[in-house]
């Protein structure tokens, strides 16, 4: 009876666990984003999460062993982001183009030491439904709101927000999904930005895809 009693408390535990970081089951998160957007984002949250995270670890416990990876690669001078990107790209293509779009758009970038070497890079779409969410919840959230402001200002996420996840993620409510969230897109989208190696030819320039 004994063991059962820990068998039905397991069980509990787990389902609790996974409804907590099912974003569809936050109002913020069912008010932005269509029933498609959420299976979408759905898929990209759990890619992130299952590069910090065993499937038989507590998933907040996981981020506090991040965190403290992170602060460990800062005080070392170096960014932290191991997260495969090969990966990352898959799962991009599992994604409607349409909810890509609602996150990111392509742009372009270069070293003012080789003005001539263009890279193809994401921003956030400032008209996008992930900028409208940030907005949302950025008003009950002060890691939120500085993610939400240095998006508006930068179009991605600036050193403000690379200090805040360094230096200062023994502050964040990582019980609420939509910090979490966050925290992947942002750690996604570095991560994107410091390991596309895309090169853009002067007469491609118009003709980059808005999705691979």
């Amino acid at each position: 009876m004994k063991n059962l009693l820990l068998v039905f408390l397991f069980i509990g535990s787990a389902n609790i666990t996974y409804c907590q970081n099912q974003i569809a089951n936050d109002r913020i998160f069912r008010r932005t984003f269509s029933k498609t957007e959420l299976e979408d984002l759905q898929l990209l949250f759990d890619f992130f999460n299952q590069t910090i995270c065993d499937s038989n670890e507590v998933l907040e416990d996981c981020y506090q062993a991040y965190f403290i990876r992170l602060n460990e690669a800062a005080e070392d001078g170096v960014m932290y982001l191991h997260i495969p990107f090969e990966e990352q790209q898959e799962v991009y293509k599992k994604l409607s183009d349409s909810t890509f779009r609602e996150i990111w758009v392509f742009g372009e970038a270069w070293f003012q030491e080789t003005p001539d070497h263009i890279l193809r890079t994401i921003y956030f779409n400032a008209n996008g439904d992930f900028m409208r969410f940030l907005k949302k919840a950025s008003r009950k959230d002060a890691f939120i709101n500085v993610c939400y402001e240095s998006a508006k200002l930068t179009g991605m996420p600036g050193a403000t927000v690379v200090a805040e996840i360094y230096r200062n993620n023994n502050t964040f409510d990582i019980e609420d999904v939509k910090v979490k969230f966050v925290i992947a897109v942002m750690n996604l989208t570095l991560n994107d930005q410091y390991k596309r190696k895309e090169m853009i030819r002067p007469d491609d320039r118009s003709k980059i895809k808005s999705k691979e």
